[in-house]
């Protein structure tokens, strides 16, 4: 527990960012993959 206790809310927020960042490009290449196997 002591682990996390140490981050500081600005490395949280960065960390919460990647993540959405993260998942954000993960869904964009499923979505190309998507489109191109219909055209």
């Amino acid at each position: 527990m002591g682990e996390i206790e140490e981050l500081s809310e600005e490395e949280l927020h960065g960390l919460d960012i990647g993540v959405r960042c993260g998942v954000a490009a993960i869904l964009d290449i499923l979505e190309a993959r998507f489109n191109g196997s219909v055209a």
